[in-house]
């Protein structure tokens, strides 16, 4: 019987039901099932090729009672020599449903959960996890028993040795038949971890077995609980589930990925990184039409709801990939406009040239937010990325062909770039006065009277108030400065103890105060400044020191 069996098993696939009939039939072939383990692993072998290369063997081996002989070589340890032959017949036949009772009769469901436990490099466990998945797909009789064996967890547990691993890959198959339309399995395979250990095994690809029944899996468990998506979400599943819409439609893995995409689509916490996603295939994946036309109508959405200035541009980059209406992506567009306006104002308010002035630097310090992140260098034609922030357009179209991560915060970015004009005229107009001031001449200094002059067009703007007809610096050109004969600085109430200088509290409206000490030559040139005519013309003369004891001599006017 021995040499019988191995000769069987020498056969291999070379065997046929013509060679099973010449050594006396089925029944044969299952009571050598049944003799030594050495002879046994042959028989087992010898079905495991007839059930797989004819259909209709698996029938005759069941009626000559080789199921439950096969179900005993499982009732031995895990990892014996004969639970990986026996363990790969069983799968054969619970491809046929007439076998599938025969197989939960016997006791199969209980071994084959014991022989999940099988460890590498025995492919038991993977032929085990094989058989519990056509098991579960007969019917929820079959799939509550699994749970109750305990083979949800050891499944689950596959999933750790990746997706190269035969056992793994089929154990998602398993989980997918036990979570169909099952809350408790769904639950059970939630709690033994089962969503990130999925999500995992998605990073193989569209083509690979393993992907594709874990995503058919993640599908079952997303159908109806708000909380899986969430947690399929957040271990971002939704960046390797779009990866495998590459496969394009018409695909298994394309397909089923596009489901999995359409149920999250369900949260609302689900939209921004769904939208973020997508946009990072190199086009919009029009042929799946039913996810693409609910991606609209949920970019749509967040044109009116994206709050600040960085969602609101992210939210038009995401709905104009995506193909929105027009009119409803228009609609963004004039939603960021006042956004945009608000920043440029707030911009312009903070250099303001008054303030630079009152603090000595009259327009000489650039501001940060000018230069890109990367470089260090004034930007030309700053864009802003998906990440919120703005960058040199050349700059971060080179990053997004290598590694399509943001500098700054490290998440992937999409293709989509939105100009940031605002921020280009703020350069522009800093470099405008850069080269006003370079104009000057090196190492020219503005003079105080200058800084004032500054400072009062920059308070007045445009207004004209009524008296004012000059600058108080103009004023104090024609007038002379702090020293003049005689005065006594501070000698003037009101003057705020400085010669020349007015004060705030002692002008009235229309009139500048008058100046303390003597009046100067030009009387009238005076009593103009004070009924708001044209302002005599200055002319400035350097002066060499007066000795000692001399009085400053006044400047010369003329007009």
């Amino acid at each position: 019987g021995e040499a019988l069996a191995e000769s069987m098993g020498q056969m291999r696939e070379a065997i046929t039901p013509d060679h099973v009939t010449q050594i006396g039939g089925y029944t044969t072939v299952v009571a050598l099932v049944q003799l030594s383990d050495k002879a046994a692993v042959h028989a087992a072998t010898a079905i495991v090729y007839l059930v797989n290369k004819h259909a209709e063997s698996g029938d005759a081996v069941r009626e000559a009672g080789g199921i439950p002989a096969l179900v005993r070589l499982l009732s031995e340890s895990a990892d014996s020599s004969a639970s990986e032959p026996a363990a790969c017949a069983l799968w054969n036949l619970a491809h046929n449903p007439n076998n599938v009772d025969a197989i939960r009769r016997a006791g199969g469901i209980s071994r084959l959960v014991a022989t999940l436990k099988a460890p590498p490099p025995s492919k038991a466990a993977a032929f085990a996890a094989g058989a519990l998945q056509n098991l579960a797909y007969d019917g929820r009789a079959n799939q509550e028993a699994i749970r109750e064996e305990g083979g949800v967890e050891l499944l689950v547990g596959l999933l750790q040795e990746g997706a190269d691993s035969k056992a793994a890959s089929m154990a998602a198959a398993a989980l997918q038949k036990l979570a169909y339309m099952n809350t408790p399995n769904q639950h059970a395979i939630t709690e033994a971890g089962g969503v990130p250990l999925l999500v995992r095994l998605l990073a193989a690809g569209a083509s690979s077995k393993a992907a594709r029944w874990a995503a058919g899996a993640l599908a079952h468990l997303a159908r109806d609980s708000p909380a899986n998506r969430d947690a399929i979400c957040e271990v971002s599943g939704i960046w390797l589930l779009v990866e495998m819409l590459k496969a394009g439609a018409g695909t298994a893995g394309g397909d089923t990925a596009a489901s999995v995409l359409m149920l999250l689509s369900n949260n609302a916490t689900c939209h921004a990184p769904l939208l973020t996603a997508l946009a990072s295939l190199p086009a919009p994946p029009v042929a799946f039409t039913e996810l693409m036309e609910r991606l609209r109508v949920i970019a749509t959405a967040q044109l009116d709801t994206a709050k600040g200035l960085p969602a609101l541009r992210r939210a038009i980059s995401q709905a104009d990939y995506v193909q929105v209406a027009p009119a409803d992506l228009e609609r963004g567009w004039a939603r960021l406009e006042p956004f945009e306006r608000a920043e440029e104002e707030a911009a312009r308010n903070l250099s303001r040239r008054s303030t630079e002035s009152a603090m000595g630097t009259s327009g000489t310090e650039m501001s940060h937010e000018y230069e890109c992140p990367v470089t260090f260098e004034v930007m030309k034609d700053p864009v802003v990325a998906s990440d919120g922030n703005s960058y040199e357009r050349a700059t971060i179209e080179e990053i997004l062909r290598t590694t399509a991560l943001s500098p700054l915060t490290r998440e992937p970015l999409t293709q989509h770039l939105v100009p940031n004009n605002a921020l280009r005229r703020r350069i522009q107009e800093w470099e405008a006065q850069q080269e006003a001031r370079a104009k000057k001449g090196p190492g020219k200094m503005e003079s105080l009277d200058d800084i004032i002059d500054s400072t009062v067009e920059a308070a007045m703007g445009e207004k004209k108030v009524p008296g004012y007809a000059v600058p108080c610096g103009a004023w104090r050109k024609s007038y002379g400065s702090r020293s003049r004969p005689g005065s006594r600085p501070g000698s003037r109430p009101g003057s705020g103890g400085r010669s020349g200088m007015p004060s705030s509290r002692s002008t009235s409206a229309g009139r500048l105060p008058p100046v303390s000490g003597a009046a100067p030559a030009g009387g009238e040139e005076d009593r103009s400044l004070s009924h708001g005519r044209s302002t005599p013309t200055v002319a400035l003369e350097r002066h060499e020191p007066s000795p000692p004891g001399m009085p400053t001599a006044p400047a010369a006017t003329s007009g």
